[in-house]
């Protein structure tokens, strides 16, 4: 017999790393993803994309030394900072603010939280809630103009 026939055992080096690369795409795919989702958003969700616009404008406030403000549309269920293009909310979600000028703007049935150079805010709250009673808050600090997010029972 020749070497040409010998039975292959085990698998080689090669092999084995293609292996581990096509295991680690597909993990990283998976990782990366995220928990399948439904079409709902939760008020969580929308909370969190609230929270992260507020403090974005907290930071170009800071950066460049001048007011910069957060803007909540709540008849068309829409946000912006400064003049940045508006941000769609989910129509099926139930928005609520209250700030110090929210009487300002009653007519138009909008309202702004504005940051300060300083990091300070005009301070607020959200209240975002959806059909089934779930519902989340984002509260801007007037005084430090921190930013939190917190489910609200």
């Amino acid at each position: 017999m020749t070497s040409h026939c010998r039975k292959r055992l085990g698998f080689t080096l090669l092999e084995m790393a293609v292996v581990l690369v096509v295991m680690g795409v597909l993990l990283g795919l998976a990782l990366t993803r995220g928990a399948p989702r439904g079409l709902a958003v939760r008020p969580r969700d929308a909370a969190q994309q609230i929270a992260d616009a507020l403090r974005d404008a907290r930071g170009r406030a800071i950066a460049s030394g001048r007011l910069v403000e957060f803007r909540l549309d709540l008849a068309h269920h829409a946000f912006r900072v400064a003049d940045d293009a508006p941000h769609a909310l989910p129509p099926q979600m139930a928005l609520n603010l209250t700030t110090i000028s929210r009487a300002a703007d009653a007519l138009h049935d909008a309202g702004a939280i504005r940051f300060s150079p300083d990091g300070s805010a005009s301070g607020g709250r959200i209240v975002i809630a959806d059909a089934a009673h779930h519902r989340a808050e984002v509260a801007v600090a007037w005084l430090d103009g921190l930013v939190t997010v917190r489910d609200v029972p």
